[in-house]
């Protein structure tokens, strides 16, 4: 992995972090619905998951049919 992607890996587990302390947070201290927040944080772990298998790997699926 290229240190870009690295950095940017980075700044995502860290925003990811302060994401899960503030509903942890509202769950603790305000009583916000427990299913809510996991639906969020889930939903939240999701698309960077996503963000990265799209950017990590080649989905050029045309190209291959192309050539073979």
């Amino acid at each position: 992995m290229s240190t870009a992607y690295f950095l940017i890996f980075q700044m995502f587990i860290f925003i990811v972090s302060l994401i899960v302390r503030f509903f942890l947070f509202l769950l603790l201290f305000l009583e916000f619905d427990a299913g809510l927040a996991c639906y969020v944080i889930e939903g939240i772990v999701t698309a960077i998951r996503d963000f990265f298998l799209y950017k990590c790997f080649d989905h050029d699926v045309d190209d291959n049919d192309k050539n073979g």
